[in-house]
């Protein structure tokens, strides 16, 4: 048979016509015969003078005279490439010039047999996905009671369960997650937003929420003043607008407004280059009428397991523990609000503790039983403040004081009427003149004053701080001091 086609391609070429294939070597040598066999690593090709193996490392290109056996080659280029349906186009092209072209029909059959496999990858891939979804989904319920759902191109809490880490973290249904561990989620997918919720119980994941708030306006009465508002004070700091303080049981704190919420909208306007003066103005409306807020708060969550029974025992034994503690729960008779600089009172019974021992409605808690609050809870706060009565709760208060002068005898200056000495803290009141300016703006001796004015004292030269206090006759005098107080609780 070999030797037929040799015979008939030497034929060919004594009557000068040219029937052959074309191998192009990678050195530029064009070789023309018949390719009479093909394998992974090499071709034989029948030539004039016999049978001629070459490798395909040796080979740039093949160009065969046969068309269908052109379109045979591009379908297995395609198919090299896995664009199977393209490969698939040029198999039947070949067939439909030679329909008994058996290697033609063989490639469909096995592009065929590709196609099914990669289905059949797809669905056991898709499978597997659904499964690790259904999986991802309980573990978030279980380590920490929420599950979450697309929203536009955000992602937002779409329920809360009551009781888990995510409802006691302050996460509402509706909230939308703003970023986890500072990665944005804008624009990513529900699987990715839960792989970074979900980990090793015990462990914590810090994230941001946003959430709209609707605070009816009301009127407020806050010292010897009255204004319509929401209840909260508001500072400026480089990432935007914070609420540095909430009054307890003003419509702010009602709506859920917490201390260093960031406030990114007002009525629907961004914050974003607002001024405090700006913003105030846009907050003011009638009394009754609801103020739309967007905030955001940096929230974290300390995950935890899902064995029910085990929470419901300690709910249980912690139930009975809370009901024995209730009649031992004594108190010293404050409200006190979460603010920027410590834990802020509100509120004082005068015939309480606190009340009798000096404790005023403005004063700020710099110190509770020796613990700074400075980033305190509310919820700490109040568990140090509370205790058996009977027993003393110690703290440190910090009240601003406004002193007006009085003229020295034989002196051209005025003074404050008390004598003091510098120490590491600020300025201590050694003693208090009775009946002078100091005594009566409610200076004790023992108190330390911090500031004069606005300005931090520590630091500055005792002559120079002589030399603020002093002034003219009838002017004031603005100090900040601290004071340590020792209260004695009482059954509340």
């Amino acid at each position: 048979m070999v030797r037929k086609i040799i015979f008939i391609i030497q034929l060919f070429c004594i009557t000068g016509i040219i029937y052959a294939d074309q191998v192009v070597l990678k050195n530029g040598n064009v070789l023309k015969g018949i390719v009479i066999e093909k394998y992974h690593d090499r071709i034989i090709l029948s030539v004039p003078y016999g049978q001629l193996p070459l490798y395909m490392k040796q080979i740039e290109d093949i160009i065969y005279d046969r068309p269908e056996q052109n379109f045979l080659k591009m379908g297995n280029k395609y198919f090299e490439e896995r664009d199977i349906d393209k490969a698939i186009e040029y198999y039947r092209k070949a067939l439909k010039i030679n329909p008994d072209f058996e290697d033609a029909k063989d490639a469909i059959a096995r592009a065929k047999d590709k196609i099914r496999k990669i289905e059949q990858r797809k669905r056991e891939i898709l499978d597997r996905q659904q499964i690790n979804k259904e999986r991802r989904i309980k573990k978030l319920k279980e380590i920490l009671g929420l599950e979450i759902e697309k929203y536009g191109d955000s992602i937002r809490a779409a329920y809360v369960y009551p009781g888990t880490p995510a409802s006691k973290s302050g996460i509402r249904r509706g909230d939308i997650i703003v970023d986890i561990w500072d990665v944005s989620m804008k624009y990513q997918k529900v699987s990715k937003a839960t792989d970074l919720l979900i980990g090793e119980k015990g462990s914590s994941v810090t994230l941001t929420i946003e959430r709209r708030l609707s605070p009816v306006r009301k009127k407020i009465h806050w010292y010897e003043k009255a204004f319509v508002g929401i209840g909260i004070s508001l500072k400026v700091e480089k990432k935007g607008l914070i609420v540095s303080e909430v009054l307890q049981g003003q419509p702010g704190d009602i709506a859920g407004l917490k201390v260093n919420d960031y406030i990114v909208a007002i009525k629907g306007k961004s914050t974003r280059y607002m001024t405090l003066k700006d913003a105030i103005k846009n907050m003011a409306g009638a009394e009754l009428t609801p103020l739309k807020l967007t905030i955001r708060r940096r929230i974290r969550i300390v995950r935890s397991g899902a064995d029910e029974q085990r929470r419901v025992s300690e709910r249980d034994s912690a139930g009975e523990k809370v009901t024995a503690e209730k009649k031992e729960r004594g108190g010293i008779g404050v409200r006190i609000n979460q603010v920027s600089d410590g834990i802020k009172i509100s509120a004082v019974s005068p015939r309480l503790p606190a009340g009798k021992a000096g404790v005023k409605n403005g004063d700020l808690f710099v110190e509770i039983s020796g613990r700074t609050t400075k980033n305190m809870s509310i919820e700490e706060a109040v568990k140090l403040l509370r205790g058996k009565p009977g027993t003393y709760v110690e703290v440190m208060i910090e009240r601003k004081l406004f002193i007006v002068r009085k003229k020295i005898p034989g002196t051209n200056f005025a003074g404050v009427g008390c004598s003091l000495a510098i120490e590491k803290r600020g300025l201590k009141i050694n003693d208090v003149q009775s009946g002078g300016p100091a005594e009566r703006a409610g200076v004790r001796k023992g108190d330390i004053i911090v500031k004069l004015g606005n300005k931090v004292i520590k630091g500055v030269p005792f002559s120079e701080l002589v030399d603020k206090i002093r002034g003219g006759e009838g002017t004031t005098l603005v100090v900040t001091i601290r004071r340590n107080v020792k209260i004695k609780r009482v059954s509340i």
